[in-house]
């Protein structure tokens, strides 16, 4: 049954290597963004028409279901500009081994902008406006450093690791650079590893050079945006 959002919600299908989906659902559309979660786990979370499936990348754990979204006839977005149902779409480019993009939203009826980032070790991009910032802190560098020192973890894997996905640090960096332009009201930490990362120790960090509300995203959450 659609349900008419007042306030604009974004749910957790899901986060990290097992799989990245989320959803956010406003005024009475949805808007899907990656599709790593199967459709039927996705459904679950979804509140009112299907505007569009967004992609960021095409590995596994952030497209596996892309295909199954098609065969129902939804609309799905990679590296294109989009203006749908009062949301406007922009895509970023984002360093990966693989093409990869970062999306800037509009949610027209809300006056929200929202970026999502995720997959990267770099950010070289501040927004003019910025409401949330939806950004990987895959791990910590203390934490997957002393893996590697004690070898618990194979070296090509934390090799790749350190190239290709977002530290802490170096999400600090990219908050303290935006705060300087726009300070977003929200931060939603995604794709964080359940090894080398710590939910306390990035809320404490993140307080320390942010004002913004701080989630540390679990799947099933949800969250309301309008709440600032």
């Amino acid at each position: 049954m659609k349900r008419y959002h007042s306030n604009l919600e974004l749910c957790i299908v899901g986060t990290g290597s097992a799989g990245n989906c989320y959803v956010i659902n406003y005024v009475d559309k949805s808007l899907i963004i990656d599709a790593g979660m199967s459709v039927k786990k996705t459904l679950a979370f979804v509140q009112g028409k299907i505007t569009a499936v967004i992609v960021s990348h095409f590995h596994v754990d952030h497209a596996k279901y892309v295909n199954d979204w098609i065969a129902r006839g939804v609309k799905v977005v990679f590296n294109r500009s989009e203006k749908i149902d009062n949301i406007k779409i922009k895509p970023f480019e984002l360093p990966h081994d693989t093409q990869n993009f970062g999306y800037y939203i509009c949610f027209d009826e809300y006056n929200h902008y929202l970026a999502y980032i995720t997959d990267t070790n770099e950010v070289n991009y501040t927004f003019s406006r910025l409401d949330t910032l939806m950004i990987e802190v895959n791990y910590i560098d203390d934490i997957i450093e002393r893996s590697f020192l004690n070898e618990k973890i194979d070296p090509k894997q934390y090799q790749r690791i350190t190239n290709e996905h977002m530290s802490l640090n170096e999400a600090i960096k990219v908050i303290m650079k935006q705060d300087e332009v726009y300070k977003p009201k929200n931060i939603i930490v995604i794709h964080t590893s359940d090894r080398h990362s710590d939910e306390m120790e990035i809320i404490e960090k993140l307080r320390k050079i942010t004002a913004a509300n701080i989630y540390v995203a679990k799947p099933g959450m949800t969250i309301n945006l309008q709440i600032f």
